[in-house]
């Protein structure tokens, strides 16, 4: 049988066995064959029961999921409003700076510079105002980088958030695993049956 239409092959302890025969690569370059032992136990679960578990381990695992990215969402949430909380109390000298007297005359000490240098650039006059424009707009966001973000100091606090919130996410993960892996030593536990295979009685 063939894993089809969502079926999955049947697995006998006769496949189980040739399927851990194999060829490796010793360091000489050589093939070394190894084979599975003659004879070895095995477990023997309802088929119904296992599919059963197996849909309700997958509904397990979807919900881990959800909580786990909600959670490290939160997390990191918090983490960034810890990280821009000194850049919110600096917006004030932003806004100082920008409505100064002195501010009206520098950005148009920017105009003027900005229309020197692409006077003879642009042939319309509405491309010369979008070129100054967007110089303009760079110089303030260069000053608002400079007085709020200050970005020497901002980017690190940033990035250990997000790291932060990375690590929760996966210790949620290895934790789900954790469980998932309990959940399969248990059920084969309580549903299995012990089974013996031996290769020379199964010819």
């Amino acid at each position: 049988n063939t894993a089809v239409d969502g079926k999955m092959p049947k697995l006998t302890p006769e496949r189980l066995a040739s399927a851990t025969t194999r060829k490796n690569a010793d360091n000489d370059g050589n093939d070394q064959t190894t084979t599975a032992p003659s004879s070895f136990e095995y477990h023997e679960v309802d088929t119904d029961k296992f599919a059963s578990f197996c849909t309700k381990q997958r509904s397990i695992l979807e919900n881990s999921k959800k909580q786990s990215k909600e959670a490290s969402a939160q997390a990191l949430d918090r983490e960034l409003e810890n990280a821009l909380s000194d850049a919110k109390s600096r917006i004030s000298n932003f806004a100082n700076w920008y409505f100064a007297y002195k501010t009206t005359y520098t950005l148009l000490g920017v105009a003027f510079t900005s229309a020197a240098k692409h006077a003879l650039t642009f042939k319309s006059e509405q491309t010369l105002s979008e070129a100054i424009t967007r110089d303009i707009q760079c110089h303030i966001q260069r000053k608002y980088e400079a007085l709020v973000l200050r970005p020497a100091i901002t980017n690190p606090k940033i990035q250990r958030a997000l790291v932060r919130s990375f690590k929760i996410a996966h210790g949620n993960y290895l934790d789900a695993i954790s469980e998932l892996d309990a959940s399969v030593a248990s059920f084969i536990q309580q549903e299995g049956r012990k089974k013996q295979y031996d290769k020379n009685n199964s010819l």
